[in-house]
């Protein structure tokens, strides 16, 4: 469909932003309040990274090794605290679940895995945060008390990172790029079959989507996450599936074998050897995840083996949690590259 035939909403944007995930809706939100006339294609936000995430910003607590990534992380822990607020505010003061200021443990599950094998960066390289403290055994115990009967070995303690809703984000977001005049296109009519590229230059001069015809724009800015390369075959972007699960306290008075008292959750983030639990809305449900899985393609099926793998290693991080509910299961995918390191540029 010629874009000229499309109704006046669809009329061709200063930027159109290929991908309605969070740095998508981000940036549109950014360039919109610039004064550019932005429109976002939204084909999948549901199976996005951001479906795949339980919202950790913890470039301490996830290991990340000395190198650009991680002064990436640094820097965006830095800015977010202002940078999510505003996101919040735009989007009528709704709470986006973003709290700073709890502890996150890296446990030891048993000499040799990978956290006990890990060396942290040396003091200064996160431009003044507090480095992580090593906590033996009992230390660990003692900072986190449903650890417990786990046999931990010992912890690496950080208080500086921070987690967010990643859900709750994405709709914020949503709600703040509308109001800030982005044109928001949703759902399978959304998702672009193919890009139109100039016969000379390799420019691209516009996309074809698979209900709403050819659009045009100024510039195009991808953030396919999983799907870039549809967008642009040259990336080296590929789906890494990740399951991921929830689980709700048991009822009054069932303890971790039925009988007792009912377990308390955990008041710190765990991010141990393949596993991680997150409480959220006050420990009223842990987040738990991810499996990672690079063979799946684009599949979003969670599957018995993936969620029978993270019960049994959250059961054997935090043993309370065998008499927790399981209240949902789902998938999302992530974008991974070669190197482990996101493509940025133009």
């Amino acid at each position: 469909t010629p874009v000229a035939a499309l109704p006046p909403p669809l009329r061709p944007a200063d930027v159109l932003v290929l991908g309605g995930g969070i740095v998508g809706l981000s940036t549109a939100v950014a360039l919109a309040r610039a004064g550019a006339a932005v429109t976002v294609l939204s084909p999948a936000a549901a199976a996005s990274a951001a479906a795949a995430s339980a919202g950790m910003l913890a470039p301490q607590s996830e290991r990340l090794p000395p190198g650009p990534l991680r002064e990436l992380a640094t820097a965006s822990l830095r800015l977010y605290p202002e940078w999510v607020a505003g996101v919040a505010a735009a989007a009528g003061g709704v709470d986006v679940g973003y709290r700073a200021d709890g502890l996150f443990l890296a446990p030891v599950a048993h000499a040799g895995d990978a956290v006990d094998l890990w060396v942290p960066p040396a003091e200064g390289v996160d431009g003044g945060l507090a480095p992580p403290v090593w906590l033996d055994g009992a230390a660990a115990v003692a900072a986190e008390p449903a650890l417990r009967g786990s046999g931990v070995v010992g912890a690496w303690a950080s208080t500086v990172d921070a987690q967010v809703d990643s859900r709750a984000l994405m709709g914020a977001l949503e709600v703040a790029a509308e109001a800030a005049g982005v044109l928001l296109l949703r759902g399978p009519a959304a998702r672009v079959t193919r890009t139109v590229v100039a016969p000379t230059g390799g420019a691209v001069t516009g996309v074809v989507t698979a209900g709403l015809g050819t659009l045009t724009a100024g510039h195009y800015f991808v953030a396919g996450g999983a799907w870039a390369r549809d967008l642009l075959p040259a990336l080296p972007v590929h789906p890494i599936k990740g399951q991921m699960l929830a689980l709700t306290p048991p009822p009054a008075g069932a303890g971790a074998f039925g009988g007792g008292a009912a377990p308390a959750a955990p008041r710190a983030v765990l991010f141990g050897d393949g596993i991680y639990i997150v409480p959220k809305d006050g420990g009223r449900r842990l987040v738990v995840g991810a499996t990672v899985e690079p063979a799946a393609g684009f599949d979003t099926t969670p599957t018995a083996g993936g969620v029978a793998g993270l019960l049994a290693s959250a059961v054997a991080l935090v043993p309370g949690l065998s008499s927790w509910g399981l209240g949902e299961v789902w998938a999302g995918l992530r974008p991974g590259t070669p190197d482990g390191l996101p493509v940025l540029g133009g």
